[in-house]
């Protein structure tokens, strides 16, 4: 249905992009859109994301001192993510149904649009799922199948994501100096229609992939149920990436192989957002009870908390460190050293070292006995070898500790 104007050219500004359904009359003046629900969706999700990023960098910069590659990937899927939802919500007026858009709309400027809001959504999914693999490497990599484990991964992001970047440019941009709504570029742009149904579906197998790998060891921890429980729930926020990627693909297919074409993709860019935001905040949730634990210090959840996470990282990139110590109950008779101290030779010890560590017993609410170690800084202590230093019985304990 086109439109003519007095002079019998076409109209384009009153003409839809596509015909309504019967007894439904285009509406090119205030039709029903996406847009409200698009921006209160983004201005959410940003403000709970700029919340947790800032807590992440503050805790790694200011209380841990230690950051690490995964806090700026973090910050540079942030930058990503808040680029990408600026673009789209800069044609979020036209996230109507098609009857209700009219022809003219579709220039040059709207396409290179287009164009650039789908690179950067490549690039926020990409570098949104980052900082969550290298955060498990740091956490949870002590071994090599682990590790590989955490590098499938990352190569399943890069061919889930990444990929589209090239295809992209190849299927969907006009020759140097062509035209953008010439009719073969739309031809060559169809043919990525199914692409888009299979990166739809490798985006829910890395999301239920990044959201089960850590589970088996994390429900290996030897703590408590109910602080275990605790530990989950960090991790099990990752659930809502994978609902979001299912109800995703859903309006992908809608976008791909329905004439309603900007309808649905409003309503997928809302699912995109939500997702890519929700996998940023869940790669923040450690920093987030460590910056707890720093506040709340009397928390034995938190506490536990840290513990576990120091238990399972390794000691680059993270200040906690995770050691078996060997003690006797019986005080020590060190000289200069008061009566009731335990006292254990510092870990990682060169030849020669003299350096000890100072166990002090914590308050525990599950009457279970935890050990704090903390540098000795006390008179210098001496090793002794006679018999008035050590015990027949050889180790008397061994207890795991969390060095701060």
């Amino acid at each position: 249905m086109v439109s003519a104007d007095a002079s019998g050219h076409a109209d384009l500004a009153n003409t839809p992009a596509a015909a309504p359904p019967p007894g439904v009359k285009p509406n090119f003046i205030d039709p029903p859109s996406q847009q409200v629900a698009m921006i209160t969706m983004v201005t959410i999700m940003s403000f709970f994301t700029l919340i947790f990023l800032s807590l992440r960098l503050y805790t790694s910069l200011r209380i841990t001192r230690l950051s690490g590659m995964e806090d700026w990937l973090c910050l540079l899927a942030t930058v990503f993510i808040f680029t990408y939802s600026g673009t789209v919500l800069s044609l979020s007026h036209l996230s109507r149904h098609m009857w209700d858009v009219p022809v003219i709309v579709f220039t040059e400027n709207y396409w290179k649009i287009r164009f650039s809001a789908n690179t950067f959504q490549a690039l926020a999914y990409f570098t949104s799922r980052l900082p969550i693999l290298l955060l498990y490497l740091r956490l949870f990599g002590r071994t090599k199948g682990f590790r590989i484990a955490c590098y499938f991964g990352i190569a399943g992001a890069v061919g889930a994501y990444l990929t589209t970047i090239p295809l992209l440019s190849y299927f969907c941009t006009p020759p140097i100096g062509g035209d953008w709504n010439s009719l073969d570029v739309f031809a060559k742009c169809k043919k990525l229609l199914p692409w888009a149904i299979v990166q739809a579906c490798l985006d829910i197998v890395l999301n239920v992939y990044v959201f089960v790998l850590p589970l088996p060891v994390i429900l290996k921890l030897q703590m408590p149920p109910r602080k275990k429980l605790g530990v989950l729930v960090i991790f099990l926020t990752g659930l809502i990436a994978v609902v979001c990627s299912a109800v995703g693909l859903y309006y992908r297919y809608q976008l791909s192989f329905t004439p309603d074409v900007n309808w649905n993709e409003g309503a997928f860019i809302i699912m995109s957002i939500v997702e890519c935001n929700v996998a940023i905040i869940c790669s923040c949730m450690p920093a987030l009870a460590s910056f707890s634990r720093h506040v709340f210090k009397d928390s034995s959840f938190l506490i536990s908390i840290r513990s576990a996470f120091s238990r399972y990282g390794s000691s680059a990139g993270s200040k906690g460190v995770s050691a078996k110590a060997k003690f006797s109950d019986a005080p020590s008779s060190h000289p200069g050293v008061e009566d009731g101290r335990r006292l254990v030779p510092g870990f990682n010890m060169a030849p020669g070292d003299k350096s000890y560590i100072e166990l002090t017993e914590a308050q525990s609410n599950d009457n279970m006995q935890q050990w704090k170690a903390g540098a000795w800084s006390g008179p210098e202590v001496n090793r002794h070898n006679n018999s008035q230093h050590s015990h027949s019985g050889g180790i008397v304990r061994t207890v795991a500790i969390d060095v701060v």
